[in-house]
């Protein structure tokens, strides 16, 4: 029996999660369910550092009145550069599509003085009604090969139902930032094999608090984790990778996946495939026999039995330049401090949990002594 109290986080009453996750590692959990699940997370201890309020706010099985308040495109740009690098092209394929793009139409009509002006020239006849629609129809009757963006728009996304819009300016720099992947040994290996979008479950060995982890790759030996950047001040890529990692607090995230890896291996290794599930979408999110569950549980104990600590690598591709980094992070100074900020961390979420449940979790410090050398030199600059 482990050596301490399984300490699961509170949630609102009423609140469902998508799915119930079990401590072990888990493939095919949508990412949406995996965020709805309650368990202490990389992103959560870096809310927690900042403000508890910060972590009650964006909680949503705490924060009755939360909000998803995601940027949609920036998400969906990134998780497009993953699932190519990571997955695949297949995989890419079936989840993304390309935008039209307008340079390819150089005849199609786009605006209301477009079609207007094509009735005149191309019917002779003045346009007739007030909208848009009304003289898209009458062009149509007089003028039925004529090219209508939102018609050519709306047909391919008829054409491509269920799949999310890249521009097509994107699409370009992801297919090239994949073939400089491709074309790197050390980046090749890094993506190759394994699984992606694994997820881990397991009770911290010191607190016992739920914890969850979402690695967009795991090998055997390996943890990768996929980051787009911008590089707007334009540094060389790899002063752009330092600075992402220092200034989104990307230090958190080894200390937490590694030992997330840690603990999860010593379930495979305890109980074998009995911790090991397989999801696929269903009315109710559970776990269902699918054909490449026993695949997935043969690589699972493989990777169990691997011994040797993981390596953790950030793979960082930049977005506005198809330039990609691939950072071995180190175990030092660093790695050390982090990990007393997670169990810091762990230690609050236990203590705001005991003290306020799921009200709002007050940040209460009380009064705080400045000194001179916490102002930085910049703010007595003339």
């Amino acid at each position: 029996s482990p050596p301490y109290m399984a300490f699961d986080p509170p949630r609102l009453e009423g609140y469902t999660p998508p799915v119930v996750l079990q401590p072990g590692l888990h493939f095919g959990v949508p990412e949406e369910a995996y965020h709805g699940f309650p368990a202490l997370s990389n992103h959560g201890i870096k809310e927690l550092a900042a403000s508890s309020m910060i972590f009650w706010q964006n909680c949503r099985w705490l924060n009755p009145d939360w909000e998803n308040r995601e940027d949609k495109d920036h998400f969906v740009l990134g998780h497009a550069y993953e699932c190519r690098v990571l997955e695949g092209e297949e995989a890419f394929n079936a989840r993304y599509a390309c935008e039209l793009d307008r340079r390819d139409y150089p005849d199609a009509l786009v605006t209301g003085d477009d079609i207007k002006k094509a009735l005149m020239e191309k019917v002779g006849v003045a346009h007739k009604g007030t909208s848009k629609a009304a003289w898209m129809t009458q062009l149509r009757e007089w003028f039925p090969e004529a090219q209508l963006w939102e018609e050519l728009v709306e047909q391919h996304k008829a054409a491509n139902e269920g799949k999310a819009m890249i521009p097509a300016k994107a699409m370009k720099k992801i297919a090239i930032t994949a073939r400089i992947i491709e074309l790197d040994p050390a980046h090749r290996a890094a993506v190759s094999g394994g699984h992606a979008q694994v997820t881990l479950i397991w009770h911290c060995p010191r607190t016992g608090v739920l914890m969850k982890a979402r690695p967009d790759k795991m090998l055997t030996g390996a943890i990768v984790d996929a980051k787009t950047m911008v590089n707007q001040r334009m540094r060389s890529a790899d002063a752009a990778a330092f600075r992402e990692i220092a200034d989104r607090k990307y230090t958190i995230q080894p200390s937490v996946y590694l030992e997330g890896a840690a603990e999860v291996r010593k379930l495979v290794r305890e109980h074998g495939s009995s911790v090991i599930f397989s999801h696929e979408k269903a009315e109710d999110w559970v776990p269902l026999p699918i054909p490449d569950h026993h695949e997935r549980v043969a690589w699972a104990e493989k990777w169990a039995a691997h011994k040797a600590p993981d390596e953790f690598l950030f793979l960082f591709m930049q977005t506005a330049y198809p330039i990609t980094r691939l950072i071995k992070y180190p175990r030092g100074v660093n790695k050390s401090v982090s990990d007393e900020i997670v169990s810091r961390m762990k230690r609050r979420f236990k203590l705001m949990t005991e003290t306020f449940g799921t009200d709002p979790w007050l940040d209460l410090e009380g009064l705080i002594e400045m000194a001179d050398e916490d102002i930085p030199p910049y703010a007595l600059e003339i």
